[in-house]
């Protein structure tokens, strides 16, 4: 590999492919990555079971009236 095609890392000063995501001396990022996607929203909302469950519910109260 040719000195051109390396770069030093930021945070160790070890010498890495410009093609490197990660420094494989300390693991520090070396190139914009996408971000992580979001964490899954579980539990906001009614959702179908929870709308069910409200109609079930509806039925037994109205059956009492």
């Amino acid at each position: 590999m040719s000195q051109n095609q390396l770069t030093k890392c930021p945070a160790c000063d070890h010498d890495v492919s410009l093609q490197a995501r990660t420094c494989p001396n300390c693991g520090h990022p070396l190139r914009n990555q996408a971000p992580p996607p979001p964490p899954e929203r579980e539990g906001q909302g009614l959702g179908f079971w929870g709308i069910v469950g409200a109609v079930v519910v509806a039925i037994i109260i109205a059956s009492f009236l």
